[in-house]
């Protein structure tokens, strides 16, 4: 990818947070979002399974 297409990518961030990927929706993926869940940055999860029920809320 292009410098450029970088520098469109970057004006399309109003908040100007840093961006954090968390890869995971288990359990130490929802601890690491909810801690950061009052930083000034923008979180994204990303899980293999599409739904809204993760591994944590199977767990008895």
């Amino acid at each position: 990818m292009s410098r450029r297409h970088f520098a469109e990518q970057a004006d399309l961030n109003e908040t100007n947070h840093p961006h954090v990927v968390i890869v995971g929706a288990g359990f130490g993926g929802l601890s690491t979002a909810r801690a950061l869940a009052k930083a000034p940055v923008d979180i994204t999860i990303v899980d293999r399974r599409n739904s809204t029920c993760s591994s944590p809320c199977r767990t008895r």
